[in-house]
């Protein structure tokens, strides 16, 4: 048995993540654990379906078992997001092996470049836990003679990846760890390549196109999209939270947004002067946006304003595994899991009595973030759905349809 993990979004699950499925499974995995973002993203946006229907179109499209990564680590920055993501993975204490996407493809580069960070970081150069800090390591790598790692720096991929190996490094784990060569467009492109266009071209057509989309997903999110659509449930964007979020944000001040993750040097001035300005969420952004203050940076800081996501709510390490769906084997993971994990695993709302005070912390920021998700449905969503909706069970269903 090899249980191999994949950290991802799944915003939506493409062709793409089909291919990264296979090729764990060519390196010998038996057993594949998503860790996946909830209903919140790491770009700062919103996830074009609700977390269950992604999960659902991992599991039907080749996962095994999907955990969730809670809003405070997906609303972060990459460190924080890898924290979390790796972290999760690390709990469920049956890990075998990491595996990720990169633009280099080249595991050995990528555990260079990390090491490389460690040891600038050693001999005190300067690189901060905020935005920009990329480009601030990159440079410090370029002036240690790192040329080949700093530019490794330089793809979001790549960046994400040596987070991962980072995390796993700060946690002294001997888990592998395996990348596969990105294929098709580039992120963010607006071209497509094959049967696979980056994700942020195809949460596009889905808004507009929604037909020619289906040719660049699975089949089976196309059926799960085209489910929720009619349902009035997706696409979902930030534009029709636009209101809600608006209002959340006028009624903050330069001192709850100085508590906001993200926030510093001074920032919650700017951000709480273009709040009283401006008319719409993407008008704030692009007036706070600066070279130094890029705009995911500005997203990912409002939205956490919006929920209520601190600082210190992001320094805290996971607190539980929160299963989302499994398949058959998935429950075979899962039942290794009840004597491995090194935190209570949670398949059912009751089960967050067994958490601690921080993991109920990060469950109530989840069931915020999720109420005002589900604002954007139509008919608008209830209240509490985190309570009432069931995760997707392949084995619930077999047993139905036997």
């Amino acid at each position: 048995m090899k249980i191999t993990g994949i950290i991802a979004e799944y915003n939506p699950f493409h062709n793409g993540h089909a291919y990264q499925i296979q090729t764990a499974r060519a390196n010998g995995a038996t057993h594949v654990v998503c860790v996946m973002s909830g209903n919140f993203t790491q770009r700062g946006d919103v996830a074009v379906m609700d977390k269950l229907s992604r999960a659902r179109c991992a599991l039907e499209s080749g996962a095994d078992l999907v955990l969730e990564l809670p809003a405070v680590y997906a609303l972060g920055s990459a460190g924080v997001f890898a924290k979390g993501s790796v972290g999760t993975l690390l709990a469920t204490g049956c890990l075998d092996a990491l595996h990720f996407g990169s633009e280099c493809g080249d595991i050995n580069l990528l555990q260079k470049t990390a090491a490389a960070i460690e040891q600038v970081e050693t001999l005190g150069a300067a690189v901060p836990k905020q935005a920009a800090a990329s480009l601030i390591r990159g440079q410090a790598l370029l002036e240690q003679g790192f040329e080949k790692e700093a530019a490794i720096l330089e793809s979001p991929n790549n960046l994400l990846g040596v987070e991962y190996l980072l995390a796993l490094r700060k946690a002294y784990s001997h888990v592998a760890t395996e990348t596969v060569l990105r294929k098709g467009a580039e992120h963010d492109s607006f071209e497509n390549e094959g049967e696979i266009c980056s994700a942020s071209q195809l949460r596009r057509m889905l808004v507009t196109d929604p037909q020619t989309a289906t040719q660049y997903t699975t089949q089976e999110t196309a059926l799960i999209f085209k489910e929720r659509k009619n349902a009035g449930c997706a696409p979902i964007t930030l534009k029709q939270l636009d209101t809600a979020i608006l209002s959340r944000l006028r009624m903050t001040d330069p001192t709850y947004l100085s508590r906001i993750a993200g926030v510093s040097e001074g920032l919650e001035n700017r951000i709480w002067e273009a709040i009283r300005a401006c008319r719409s969420f993407e008008e704030i952004c692009a007036t706070v946006k600066t070279k130094r203050y890029p705009l995911s940076r500005i997203r990912r800081i409002l939205l956490c304003a919006a929920i209520g996501i601190t600082t210190k709510d992001q320094e805290i390490a996971p607190a539980y595994l929160r299963v989302l769906g499994q398949t058959e084997r998935g429950n075979e993971v899962l039942r290794i899991m009840k004597h491995s994990a090194k935190l209570p695993i949670i398949l059912r709302t009751s089960d967050f009595d067994q958490v601690s005070d921080r993991g109920r912390r990060l469950f109530r920021l989840e069931n915020l973030a999720t109420d005002l998700y589900t604002m954007a449905y139509e008919p608008m969503g209830e209240c509490g759905s985190e309570y009432t909706q069931n995760i997707y069970s392949y084995t619930k269903r077999n047993s139905k349809e036997q």
